[in-house]
């Protein structure tokens, strides 16, 4: 068996996770083993302050809207009567992207961690494209290098999580327009970056608990 089918294997039904991940809303929190752990999202918000515009709340907002009509969709289960008009046109453009680009979902919003590196995250869309595996984050706003990171941590997480060595493509994919726009992560300086901003979210909680 190939890695590629063992990955599509595994992946059946939802990942078999091999220790106790949970998240709680309030907070934003996710615990590994009972224990606090950053998320993906705040370990690169060090290098750039995502949510530190005036109108985070509203974009943040906006954003999990958008996330979950797509999340829906990519199962088949989006009632578009559901769908506020202010979020169609990303969730239109995504829908469009997913019928033509013959992606072939795996999993889509599902929760990953670390527990070797102690931090957790949701993955947007895993899946096989082209000739092999591809993770993908949405994204409906402006476009940061941090990003980068975020798919590299994303991945460090995931690998963890399937017990088989297999190669993944990251991308995020941008809903703005009409045309969504796939940017594809290759710098391999990006894994060493994310797990440095790691390391110093760890000492900030060590030093102010």
């Amino acid at each position: 068996m190939t890695s590629l089918s063992k990955v599509v294997e595994l992946c059946e039904g939802g990942l078999r996770v091999p220790f106790a991940i949970s998240f709680r809303e309030e907070g934003h929190q996710y615990e590994i083993d009972g224990r606090s752990v950053p998320s993906v999202t705040q370990v690169t918000d060090q290098l750039h302050n995502f949510t530190g515009s005036h109108d985070a709340t509203a974009a943040m907002e906006r954003g999990t809207a958008i996330h979950k009509a797509c999340e829906l969709f990519t199962l088949g289960t989006l009632d578009w009567t559901t769908v506020d008009e202010s979020i169609y046109p990303e969730v239109q453009t995504y829908a469009n992207w997913l019928d033509t680009s013959k992606f072939k979902p795996l999993l889509v919003e599902e929760m990953v961690g670390s527990k070797q590196f102690r931090f957790a995250g949701r993955l947007d869309l895993f899946g096989v494209w082209k000739t092999g595996l591809a993770l993908i984050d949405w994204k409906t706003g402006g476009e940061y290098p941090a990003y980068q990171f975020q798919t590299a941590g994303l991945e460090i997480a995931l690998k963890e999580m399937l017990p088989v060595a297999f190669k993944v493509d990251r991308y995020c994919l941008y809903l703005k327009g009409e045309k969504a726009r796939p940017v594809r992560h290759k710098d391999p300086r990006d894994r060493s970056r994310f797990l440095a901003a790691l390391t110093c979210s760890h000492t900030r909680r060590e030093l102010y608990p």
